[in-house]
């Protein structure tokens, strides 16, 4: 995931839990058309299965890495959605091997699936904190080669308990992936897109990387180019020079800069034909918070203006040590002043702890090239630019505080109609009668800024808005009582475009019809739905299409490679689950639990319905897998500790339900039944209850220490139970067909793969509430299958059934 996020963009990321689950279900397919494999001595294919994953962890991530695969790409190139195909397949074969090796272990220890799961979902879950750990040693590339070595040292114990004697000599293999740590790092270096902001920046003349740093969530690369000129909307009235600037990228992509400062204010005269100075003529300077300052732009300007006190808070933790270490005599030290005060952390988990209230709140642009870069982040939850994050932060600010928010100029107009639209909502779910003359909206050239007055513009605001924006230039786009021949002055369209679209916006009655007619997606987000760069309509997409001049790249920005992964994936399922039915012959049925009609043997059946059992609890899985680990990253405030945190808990969680399942089916079978109905009724409450804790001020104020914590009790119920179906499932289906049980391990992995796709479509369009009542209702179906199985108490199954689907 790291590796995608830094080679092509985060949001691609999601990709890599398909492809793996892909390579665990082929794993069980290939076992159903090659039965052969399950009669060799279990520990040499074990330790082969071992040293092939080894293998092929390096080379499907060294040839990858040659690829030319780009994204961006698509809009001129047909060839790279064949390279997302290659990229699919490749990155898939080390999973294959790692599949074959738990799939063929519970094909030969059925008796003792709970015990192999158990130890398997154990190691899965290390792997998570532990891959945070190496890769902040190491480098995120190398933390491939160490799974390599991993994967050498279970080839090497495998081996082992085959002989039972004499010294694991495969373990000398190690020195090869060591090697290339060490002798060879640059075999491991990420092949970064060209249309990233590094590579932009390091085409221009004499350009050179400085400095490259790594932690468990970021790469940090400074940089010295031409690049690098950061004032955003900076006024055309402004006559001087910018200070000297340096670069820092993050993750290859965003590119943001360290200004040089010497301590004379004069030279920060430039910050004052900023838009983002505004608030600064509307409001007191007292208290001032800043988000993701990432440099130190907005510090300047805020020194510049005679702010008080300074708080700001920034994503990347590299960033403020770098700027604060390296380059503290550069920056004039600005991470270290005695009124600037500097917070690592999340925006909204930050607010959310703050006991402050300030006079001015700052969100702006942070990276150089965003005006002309791609702008693809439709699948990127951005918890900043909901309406509960609208209200938080109005609620911290002072009775004449001001919140602005700049964005970079975008036409066709989108990003700030939604913000527009979304601070409206925020608005009235306070009780504000009219939010309209609560904005302002200004424009220049390169960006457009939205500004929210807590209590309200009068007309001292509005004369210093007009003040302002008169001596630098800038349009004003709208204020409560604007009239048209006051917008579109200085950076003029051929008609007052975003003065209509605003107006309307404003006006409560014209609003929902703007919403539904016009072509892109600008209704409020919320933190169920929180995909603000998701703007596309399927039904407007032809008018979109002709918008872009017929144009194919602007449409990944709305997740519209979403759909071409799953249908690939759905393909590649379908062909996999059915090839076995070509050798169907040789799948002999034995006794089913399911008593015969008159007509024949109707094993067959049994084995359909095991089949669709699988199937379900794979999406049932996934979807509270990766619902899950969105939710939590509002409340732990950082994607990787989400990832980590719920990915932990829910695999060593479902571990040990796996374990004790195997001891309760021993006892009595309808108790599985009682778990899976247990299951259905927690992910529920869940789904309705999970926002109140996340939203209650208490557990905000808590460290990440203590919310981690918090988040694994949360979730170890849920996984404790989660972990039942599967191993239970296998248990019933070796007392009937034991040779489908690979089958069976390809129908969940499968299933898994367009679940993982799947519940991203369902999110940008419904929300994860809706992706997690799918997930009870996928469980209540693997209810009903054991029913039909066992037939057995059936009025009740029916009743509990009936009352979850309602």
């Amino acid at each position: 995931m790291r590796v995608f996020s830094i080679a092509q963009w985060y949001h691609f990321a999601f990709m890599v839990v398909s492809m793996a689950l892909l390579g665990y279900g082929v794993s069980g397919s290939f076992l159903m058309l090659f039965p052969s494999v399950l009669k060799k001595d279990i520990y040499t294919v074990l330790s082969y299965c071992s040293i092939f994953f080894a293998i092929s962890s390096l080379l499907s991530y060294s040839i990858t890495n040659t690829i030319a695969f780009d994204p961006v790409k698509i809009a001129w190139d047909p060839l790279q959605i064949a390279y997302i195909f290659i990229y699919y397949i490749l990155l898939s074969i080390p999973f294959f091997f790692s599949g074959m090796t738990i799939s063929i272990a519970i094909s030969r220890l059925s008796e003792r699936v709970h015990r192999i799961y158990f130890y398997d979902l154990l190691g899965a879950g290390s792997g998570c904190i532990l891959a945070l750990l190496i890769s902040s040693l190491f480098g995120v590339s190398n933390t491939i080669t160490i799974a390599s070595i991993l994967g050498i040292s279970a080839s090497a114990i495998f081996y082992t308990a085959k002989e039972r004697y004499g010294f694991p000599y495969r373990f000398f293999l190690i020195a090869i992936p060591l090697s290339i740590i060490f002798l060879f790092p640059s075999f491991m270096e990420i092949t970064i897109s060209p249309y990233k902001g590094l590579p932009v920046s390091l085409r221009y003349p004499e350009a050179e990387i400085v400095k490259t740093r790594w932690d468990s969530f970021s790469r940090i690369d400074v940089v010295k180019s031409g690049a690098v000129k950061f004032a955003p909307g900076l006024s055309l009235k402004f006559q001087g020079e910018l200070p000297e600037q340096i670069g820092i990228a993050i993750d290859g992509g965003t590119l943001t800069s360290i200004t040089k400062f010497n301590g004379d204010k004069k030279e920060l005269l430039f910050t004052d034909y900023l838009p983002s100075a505004i608030p600064y003529y509307l409001t007191k300077t007292d208290d001032i918070l800043i988000f993701d300052p990432r440099g130190g732009l907005e510090i300047l300007s805020a020194i510049y203006h005679g702010g008080r006190q300074i708080e700001s808070v920034e994503f990347y933790p590299l960033i403020i040590d770098t700027v604060r270490k390296d380059y503290g005599a550069f920056s004039g030290g600005i991470y270290s002043r005695k009124n600037v005060r500097v917070a690592v952390g999340d925006t909204r988990t930050f607010i959310r702890q703050s006991q402050n209230r300030y006079d001015i709140i700052q969100i702006t642009p942070g990276d150089i090239l965003s005006a002309s870069s791609t702008g693809i982040y439709g699948l990127t939850e951005d918890y900043r630019f909901t309406v509960e994050g609208f209200k938080d932060y109005i609620k911290h600010l002072n009775e004449n505080g001001v919140l602005t928010i700049t964005l970079y100029l975008l036409p066709p107009p989108r990003y700030e109609l939604r913000i527009i639209s979304t601070a409206i909502k925020a608005l009235e779910e306070m009780g504000i009668q009219s939010p309209d003359s609560h904005i302002a909206v200004i424009r220049t050239w390169g960006t457009i800024t939205i500004i929210i007055k807590r209590n309200g513009l009068d007309s001292a605001d509005i004369n210093g808005i007009k003040d302002f924006c008169r001596d630098r230039h800038f349009d004003i786009d709208y204020y409560s009582g604007i009239g048209m021949e006051e917008t579109n002055r200085y950076n003029r369209f051929q008609e007052p475009l975003y003065f209509n679209l605003i107006s309307k916006i404003m006006n409560s009655s014209e609003r929902e019809r703007l919403f539904e007619d016009y072509v892109f997606d600008i209704t409020p987000v919320t933190d169920n739905r929180p995909f603000f760069y998701h703007f596309f309509k399927w039904d407007t997409f032809r008018e979109a299409y002709n918008i872009f001049g017929r144009k194919w790249q602007p449409f990944l920005e709305g997740g519209y490679l979403i759909p071409v992964v799953f249908i690939q994936a759905l393909i590649v399922s379908i062909i996999f689950i059915i090839l076995p039915l070509l050798f169907s012959k040789g799948i002999k049925t034995m006794q089913s639990p399911i008593p015969e009609k008159k007509g024949g043997d109707k094993g067959w059946l049994t084995d359909i319905f095991f089949l669709f059992y699988f199937l379900l609890i794979g999406i049932g899985f996934m979807f509270v897998e990766i619902s899950m680990i969105q939710k939590f990253i509002l409340f732990l405030g950082h994607p990787v500790y989400s990832i980590s945190t719920v990915l932990f808990t829910l695999l060593v969680s479902s571990g040990m339900g796996s374990y004790l399942s195997g001891k309760l089916w021993q006892e009595e079978k309808w108790i599985i039944n009682i778990m899976l109905l247990i299951l259905c009724s927690m992910i529920i409450i869940y789904a309705i209850f999970l926002p109140d804790i996340f939203n209650n001020p208490a557990f905000g104020k808590w460290k990440i220490a203590w919310r981690q914590s918090l988040s694994f009790i949360l979730l170890f119920p849920l996984g404790f139970f989660m972990g039942m179906p599967f191993p239970a499932g296998i248990k019933l289906l070796e007392k009937h067909n034991s040779r489908i049980i690979p089958w069976a391990w390809c129908v969940n992995g499968c299933s898994s793969v367009l679940s993982s796709v799947l519940v991203i479509l369902i999110a940008l369009s419904f929300g994860f509430k809706a992706a997690l009542f799918l997930s009870a209702l996928a469980y209540a179906g693997g209810l009903l299958i054991f029913f039909l199985i066992f037939r057995g108490q059936s009025f009740l199954y029916l009743f509990c059934l009936y009352f979850l689907f309602l």
